[in-house]
């Protein structure tokens, strides 16, 4: 894991602020656990490397330090930081636009990326709603190294239509021939 007072902080880029804030913000969010401002923190954490599914490289930097407090934040509040965490793996998946991930932070990366499936699958022992047991799903397809399904299940509604009677989604193809829409 990359300390956080090295000096290669400064050397990546970030959507908001400013590259060296990153490890302060990582150290404002581990005091924030448990705390009334966990999700703020955590949000001005992310923004700085994580905007629309995109990343930068700070994002491989981060991960393996917020993993590594994730055992300290309640089962139910580990889905909301196995979404981002998955999108970060999502979009390294798929390249392009993404930074390749830098050859001395993959083997912390990828050690971190087991620890959040393990953490993953995990909760798939709980009750979740079904929008967020969807999610949980594309968490593990993403996790697993499956970036095009977990996509594919995160934006499942997009993809289908709702059925006006019930509300439930379902497959365009099958929209007119079920007879849920005349």
């Amino acid at each position: 894991m990359l300390p956080l007072d090295s000096p290669r902080w400064k050397s990546f880029s970030t959507y908001f602020g400013t590259p060296e804030e990153v490890p302060q913000r990582l150290l404002s969010w581990r005091r924030s656990i448990g705390g009334p401002h966990e999700e703020s923190e955590w949000t001005d954490l992310w923004e700085q490397f994580l905007h629309q599914c995109t990343i930068t490289d700070a994002a491989y930097a981060t991960l393996p330090h917020v993993v590594h407090e994730l055992h300290r934040v309640e089962p139910l509040n580990r889905f909301d930081y196995l979404v981002e965490l998955a999108l970060i793996e999502s979009a390294r998946q798929t390249g392009g636009a993404s930074p390749v991930l830098p050859h001395d932070l993959a083997e912390s990366y990828y050690a971190a990326i087991r620890d959040a499936r393990q953490m993953a699958v995990e909760l798939l022992s709980l009750d979740w709603p079904k929008i967020e047991f969807r999610y949980l799903m594309s968490i593990l397809a993403s996790l697993h190294g499956h970036a095009g399904l977990g996509d594919l299940i995160f934006n499942l509604d997009r993809l289908c239509g709702k059925c006006p009677k019930c509300g439930e989604f379902v497959y365009p193809d099958r929209i007119q021939d079920s007879g849920y829409i005349k």
